[in-house]
């Protein structure tokens, strides 16, 4: 009891027994009656911090004037960033390192504009805009090339911006660049049921308001700017002040779309109130007249709330509004799902406190952050009821109206928060602290999401066990994915760092329950960035970069078996099979993709390096999602010319025609090589004195056809599916027996030339690629266990036992049979013997296949992956006829000569757009030539 009667007692009535002098630090109470008492003990310039003096500018310039991004990400894997001295911005790119096996920023790029003051980066939604805000309040927007994102060009300048004294920015945003009829797929959560992870997908409403190049900014001094691009790329300003009436100036501004198309704000005045507005954009009716500028109006809730903590950190039971300093303010609201009741929005303010209270001399310390927040409630409003008992004048009743007005809700204290992100996808809120931690905090109680852990269930990657590791921190910011942590340090320079996860022990099969919901989230974050066309680069580094390569195999394996039903890797003839849909499925080239990416420096798994001596190989794995995945590519490229060139009097380009002709020839020389192989099996057999005991050709160590490259396009059921599409397509413009057009008449030439020409006919290859002979091998009457049969074997490059025998069968039974393939003459093994295809032009890509000792002699030859030739030479950039150059995808190594996209006088525009990224569908850059053709 004398310790709770002690606690009660009044702290100014306690006895005059206490030791002044240590109170005072040693100081006299004339030395403290001398103090100047001009000194600004409130400033915020006085208050100390025992961490960096980088972080504490960041936040004074965030109390002051809100909107300071130094480091911004992009949809497309940028990463921007602004100088210490603020003169310039540089764009870098991920990049994969095939000579360090490891991720990392390169192909920097200085913007050409020499900047005054730059405070704040933006990009926006597609990420081909690039924002650019200096401390005078100009803008500057930057355009990235679609043919590599590398290049940038100035679409509109700031130097002519008007300035004043409150023309300093404090929010931006960008308008939505999605079309407005097409709802967004949100995929939620992820589950766990008696088999396998099953995703959780709702449709949401697009938000607006929509347009292709537009952004909106908001003004110290209350003034919002409108900024749109016309046709003819020239940016054009519409101002409208947010209160006609006074000249409130304002601190902080937070923008966000909104269901109804109207641009959401929340704003901070000077005078301490945060409140909410609507702003609407009227257009013209005429868009043909472009002197006619759009109009814009705004509507504010009638309620405003004073953003002053009730508490402080520091003294709770007092209240000290000079001790909190508002930081951050965010608008955080739920998708638009259809079908259900849209959930609130949030505003959401961080404020910074400033403990004064250790002596009267003390400037003040930073003690933490408080998170508050407030919902966007509708409320009923309706006369009082003694209104009702009046005699109306006239026959309608009054209906009550419905206003929204702010609500407030629970309070957080937190570390000092430095930066704070919302997460794509996610309801959470990504942090940092002064104390260099970075942590997800849920937007809805602003509770830790990190290890919230669940072996059933899983929201995003840091409730599954990931987490950023320690590292001092000035100016963090997240890619789309929330993968990888971008910072400038000390020294200037952009670093990066991956989400960790840590293991205990060896990994074992099954894997342990929480490794399996870990692996499961990373499925889930290459599923988001899949349906919001991010990139996957932060997704596939931080796989490789935290997980043994024992799980990467196991992680690919569930990635298909989420994303796809098992009815999809079936054979063809199985009932219910879906198996061609697989083919039509747009998200395949980034699905092969991030399978090929994630295995394929797996050392556990086969690869050609024993059978053909190669250094530096991808996995067999890797190899066979790479070559499949450009069968698939070529077949798409031949499907979509039949598509959009349905004429046949239609105008074909020499340029276009040599383009197709060329696919042609290259997935022909691929059939023509897995003929040749089949081939070689039975030689060794009847002659197996030539080989002198060799071993076969990519991974077929025993020369028998049951492992191998080539058993693994043959017996997993896509890629072979992906070969028949190819032969359909060829088919189909092998039926003009009487060619009327130039065009024709050279696609039907290369047609023959590599097939009867090569010893190869159309029914010896439809007959090779059948079902039946890779269907002995699947699991009769069992769907989900042929399933994973295919599934491990796609992952891990191992030919099960009960598909070994499927070359065997090929030959026994079609080939070499008394009414086979060779006694009816379909293929002529003469041929197919003295035509030597070599492998780089099968794989197009020297890192995929590795380096042999004769190239060091030969030279290196660089293909063109989508026009299957070879590169004698770098082209000349338009522009810029100093230097010959290349493009360079970023994620596989692959190489392509066309600068110009879409080529001149190409007939098909949409096998043109297939142009714009690799078929790894990875970004391109473009690089000096002699970089590479020297190497």
């Amino acid at each position: 009891m004398e310790s709770l009667n002690s606690l009660k007692t009044n702290p100014l009535e306690q006895p005059d027994d206490f030791a002044s002098e240590a109170f005072f630090n040693q100081n006299t109470l004339e030395q403290i009656q001398q103090l100047d008492t001009s000194t600004t003990l409130n400033a915020a310039a006085n208050v100390v911090l025992p961490t960096k003096a980088t972080i504490l500018d960041q936040l004074q310039r965030r109390w002051f004037c809100g909107f300071s991004e130094r480091v911004a990400w992009s949809r497309l894997g940028h990463v921007a960033s602004i100088s210490e001295d603020g003169s310039s911005v540089r764009v870098e790119c991920l990049h994969y390192n095939y000579n360090s096996k490891s991720w990392g920023l390169e192909e920097k790029v200085v913007l050409p504009t020499l900047f005054e003051d730059a405070v704040g980066l933006l990009f926006s939604g597609h990420g081909q805009d690039l924002a650019v805000v200096d401390a005078k309040g100009r803008l500057f927007i930057y355009q990235c090339s679609h043919i590599a994102v590398n290049r940038f060009v100035l679409a509109k300048s700031g130097d002519l911006d008007e300035v004043n004294d409150a023309s300093q920015v404090i929010g931006i945003a960008w308008l939505n660049q999605d079309r407005q009829d097409r709802a967004r797929n949100i995929v939620t959560h992820a589950t766990k049921n008696d088999t396998r992870w099953v995703h959780t997908n709702v449709r949401a409403k697009p938000l607006g308001p929509f347009f292709p190049h537009g952004l909106v900014m908001v003004h110290h001094s209350g003034t919002v700017a409108f900024w749109y691009s016309r046709n003819d790329g020239q940016y054009i300003k519409v101002t409208q002040n947010l209160n006609i009436i006074n000249d409130t100036l304002y601190s902080h501004a937070s923008l966000s779309l909104s269901a109804n198309h109207r641009m959401m704000m929340a704003l901070h005045s000077s005078q301490g109130e945060i409140s909410v507005c609507f702003m609407s954009i009227a257009w013209p009716a005429s868009t043909s007249n472009e002197t006619d500028l759009p109009t814009l109006s705004f509507s504010f809730i009638p309620s405003q709330v004073q953003a002053f903590p009730v508490g402080s950190a520091a003294i709770p039971d007092l209240y000290d509004p000079n001790s909190w300093r508002l930081s951050h303010l965010e608008l955080s609201q739920s998708p638009e799902v259809e079908n259900q009741p849209s959930g609130p929005v949030a505003v959401v303010a961080v404020f910074t406190g400033i403990n004064k209270a250790h002596s009267i001399t003390d400037p003040g310390a930073l003690t933490g952050s408080m998170i508050r927040k407030w919902f966007l409630t509708p409320v009923q409003r309706s006369l009082h009821p003694l209104f009702e008992s009046l005699p109306s004048k006239g026959p309608a009743k009054s209906e009550p109206t419905s206003v929204l007005t702010l609500h407030a809700q629970s309070e957080k204290i937190e570390q000092v928060i430095v930066t704070i992100h919302h997460v794509d996808g996610l309801k959470a809120y990504v942090i940092t602290t002064t104390e260099n931690r970075t942590d997800f905090l849920s937007s809805e109680d602003f509770s830790p999401v990190s290890f919230a852990a669940s072996v059933a269930e899983t929201t995003s990657m840091a409730q599954s066990g990931f987490t950023y590791p320690f590292a001092d921190m000035n100016c963090p910011s997240f890619s789309v994915n929330a993968c990888v942590r971008a910072d400038v340090g000390l020294d200037d320079k952009t670093r990066i760092a991956a989400l960790e996860y840590q293991i205990q022990g060896p990994v074992q099969q099954p894997l342990d329950l929480n490794l399996d919901a870990a692996v499961a989230s990373l499925n889930l974050a290459f599923a988001r960035a899949c349906w919001s066309n991010a990139s996957i680069d932060d997704v596939i580094m931080c796989a490789q970069h935290s997980l043994p390569h024992d799980v990467l195999p196991s992680v690919v394996v569930g990635m298909y078996r989420t994303l796809f039903r098992d009815t999809e890797f079936i054979n063809e003839k199985t009932p219910n099979s879906e198996l061609e849909r697989i083919f039509h499925k747009q998200v395949m080239g980034r699905v092969m993709a991030y399978h090929a990416m994630l295995v394929a420096h797996c050392p556990q798994l086969p690869s050609i390096a024993s059978t053909d001596g190669r250094v530096g190989s991808w996995s067999l794995s890797a190899q066979w999602a790479w070559v499949a995945s450009n069968i698939r590519h070529t077949a798409t490229l031949l499907f979509m010319n039949l598509r959009d060139v349905a004429h046949a009097t239609a105008t074909m380009s020499q340029d276009y025609s040599d383009m197709l002709c060329l696919n042609i020839r290259w997935g022909l020389a691929v059939i023509r090589w897995i003929v040749s192989t089949i081939l070689e099996v039975s030689d060794r057999e009847t002659n197996p004195e030539i080989f002198n005991g060799k071993s076969g050709s990519l991974g077929d160590i025993n020369g028998d056809g049951t492992q191998g490259l080539v058993a693994l396009l043959l017996n997993i059921h896509c890629s072979r599916v992906f070969l028949v599409a190819f032969i359909r397509a060829v088919r189909a413009y092998a039926k003009s027996a009487e060619p009327k057009t130039r065009h024709q008449l050279q696609v039907l030439q290369t047609i023959q030339a590599h097939t009867t020409g090569k010893g190869i006919t159309f029914p010896a290859i439809e007959a090779m690629l059948e079902y039946r002979w890779t269907a002995q091998g699947d699991v009769d009457g069992d769907i989900a266990a042929t399933t994973m049969r295919q599934l491990e074997m796609m992952a891990t490059g191992v030919v099960p036992e009960s598909y070994q025998g499927t070359i065997k069968i090929l030959l026994t039974k079609l080939f070499n049979s008394p009414a086979g393939l060779r006694a009816k003459n379909l293929i002529d093994r003469l041929k197919l013997f003295t035509d030597h295809i070599d492998l780089d032009y099968i794989f197009l890509n020297r890192d995929v296949l590795g380096k042999s000792q004769d190239d060091a002699r030969q030279g290196r030859v660089i293909y063109d992956v989508h026009r299957k030739r070879p590169i004698p030479n770098g082209v000349m950039e338009p522009g810029d006829p100093q230097e010959l150059v290349v493009r360079h995808c970023l994620r596989c190594g692959s190489f392509s000569a066309d600068i110009v996209v879409p080529p001149p006088d190409w007939a098909s525009k949409g096998v043109a757009s297939l142009l714009a990224k690799c078929i790894c569908d990875g970004n391109w850059v473009i690089v000096p030539w002699k970089q590479y053709s020297e190497g």
